[in-house]
């Protein structure tokens, strides 16, 4: 396994290894509970991570779906609250690179583009949270949806979109996954989308 195919380590000039640690975690295994304090940044090369807390009336909430080539903890380990906002949960048998806030200090000291890809990365987080903000402030469920769905038609330059798992999209829509495929079907009735399976036509 190429730990340096992580868009964080990328164009790297220096050794790593020496900066790093590397550990595996079970399907459904915890890897940190919310509240806990947060002293590093975790890069995924393996698997999918889920982050999640629990409404006041105890509905699970997800904060955020990561996959490989992505990382968590970067927006955390330099400010002034560093505590995971929610259970950080290994989705699928998963592998992930640990750099110590202290570590990453160092490697940005020493290496230029490291830097750059954190700076980089953390940007474009900012950017995704932003547009989810965006999605979430819909009005309807209907509105939610559709605005998500232009997202990825601008993005994609497509109008077919890919609905890989409704399940994780009812999630990142905050929206119970019954009322997705109520909404969908609605949508389709009124000629704005057509469903074949898991790809979605979004009608112009």
């Amino acid at each position: 396994m190429n730990i340096y195919t992580h868009p964080l380590l990328q164009g790297h000039v220096i050794d790593c290894d020496p900066y790093i640690t590397i550990k595996s975690f079970k399907k459904d295994e915890i890897i940190h509970d919310e509240g806990e304090a947060c002293h590093e940044v975790s890069l995924v090369i393996q698997g999918s991570i889920s982050i999640y807390t629990y409404t006041y009336y105890e509905n699970q909430y997800s904060i955020a779906h990561i996959e490989k080539d992505d990382l968590f903890g970067h927006f955390l380990v330099f400010s002034n609250r560093p505590v995971y906002l929610g259970n950080v949960v290994s989705l699928t048998n998963s592998t992930i690179i640990i750099i110590k806030r202290h570590n990453l200090l160092k490697l940005f000291s020493k290496d230029q583009q490291i830097l750059a890809n954190f700076l980089n990365i953390t940007a474009n987080s900012v950017l995704k949270i932003q547009e989810r903000i965006k999605i979430l402030s819909q009005k309807s469920i209907k509105e939610s949806i559709m605005f998500y769905f232009e997202t990825l038609v601008k993005k994609s330059k497509t109008n077919v979109v890919y609905i890989k798992n409704k399940e994780r999209l009812a999630e990142y829509l905050n929206i119970p996954r019954p009322s997705l495929s109520r909404a969908l079907i609605e949508l389709k009735d009124l000629k704005m989308i057509d469903i074949n399976g898991k790809y979605i036509t979004i009608n112009k």
